[in-house]
């Protein structure tokens, strides 16, 4: 039976078991006997596969099957669902055609993908990179857009994530943990690269419009300047002053401001904000380009590693994706991996 179709059939066994207890909580045949022992039979040998070492890489590092089982049945699945709708579209397969996966390739898509993190991570361990309050509540909210994905795509089967995980071959502990891993390595990998972006906040006054010409903003970018000359806190009067985006309870959209690489903002903001200094305020510059005219009065921050990671996510540079490739390929490389036989495992459920 294909792993997706058993999934399934686990999945009615779970609901079936749960009905059963929920009314009077007897077993009424000897089926729904068979189809709960099969289920218990089922999850004590993935519970015992997840605690077993699947890989050891670089001699040093033990991969269990919960870490393992997550990549793999999420490829499988994938993969599976591809031919299925492939299949689907080839007017001239067999009715009763099965569709079919190269597990070759999946096995060695996802040792690619665990050997890069697990490389990635020890490199960022060595590096001493540490996490932030705003890296923790990042990760958080990854593992949070995981659990969201998964109750929509099971909303209809009635499991809970627990189960769900269970049926991928893995636990929350895991999930939580390739998470962490996999972002602790982005930052190591950011931080190679920290020196090609620059981090700032500026404060905006447009013009253009009906309400405010070119004249009038540059007036009230010089009086906001003046009062930072004077003192003012420039947080306080960027929440109060700019014109940049918002969010619908009227809050700055980012607060903390932009970091961001070459060719990536408006050159006139690019140029200043790459040639300030820590700390440093500049007089209002002006951009006059199609839905960016106004008055950008820029402070320089620290680029964190963290905004620089966050960043890369959008970024457009492929110089700095050359370089973190390169260092991908470089941890990967002549990197002995060995499988033990409880890899098999994946296998043989797919028989």
């Amino acid at each position: 039976m294909k792993k997706i179709t058993k999934i399934m059939a686990l999945v009615l066994t779970f609901s079936f078991t749960l009905m059963c207890f929920a009314g009077c909580g007897l077993i009424k045949d000897m089926d729904e006997l068979k189809a709960l022992e099969e289920s218990k039979k089922y999850e004590a040998e993935q519970k015992a596969q997840m605690e077993s070492v699947v890989l050891k890489i670089a001699d040093n590092i033990e991969v269990n099957g919960a870490y393992y089982g997550w990549f793999f049945n999420t490829a499988y699945n994938a993969a599976y669902s591809q031919a299925s709708q492939a299949l689907s579209a080839d007017s001239s397969a067999a009715s009763d055609a099965t569709p079919e996966v190269d597990m070759d390739a999946i096995k060695a898509d996802v040792q690619k993908q665990i050997v890069d993190i697990k490389m990635a991570y020890k490199k960022a361990v060595e590096a001493g990179i540490e996490l932030t309050k705003e890296d923790e509540e990042a990760i958080a909210e990854n593992v949070k857009n995981i659990k969201t994905q998964v109750a929509q795509g099971t909303a209809q089967m009635g499991i809970s994530y627990e189960d769900y995980l269970m049926l991928m071959g893995t636990d929350s502990e895991t999930v939580n943990q390739i998470v962490k891993e996999e972002y602790i390595g982005n930052l190591y990998l950011a931080s190679l690269v920290s020196d090609s972006y620059v981090s700032a906040k500026h404060i905006l006054v447009k013009f253009g419009d009906e309400d405010r010409t070119k004249e009038e903003a540059e007036k009230i970018a010089n009086e906001i300047k003046a009062k930072l000359d004077s003192g003012d806190d420039f947080d306080k009067l960027m929440e109060e002053k700019s014109e940049d985006g918002r969010d619908a309870s009227g809050k700055l959209a980012s607060p903390n401001g932009y970091t961001f690489s070459t060719g990536e903002m408006v050159p006139e903001f690019e140029a200043k904000a790459f040639a300030m200094k820590d700390g440093e305020i500049s007089e209002p510059v002006l951009v006059e380009s199609e839905g960016y005219n106004g008055f950008h009065i820029i402070k320089k921050v620290p680029t964190s590693v963290t905004g620089v990671a966050s960043a890369l996510s959008s970024s457009q540079n492929t110089e700095v994706f050359t370089k973190i490739n390169a260092e991908r390929e470089a941890l990967a490389k002549d990197v002995k991996v060995e499988e033990t036989d409880k890899i098999n495992f994946y296998t043989e459920t797919m028989k």
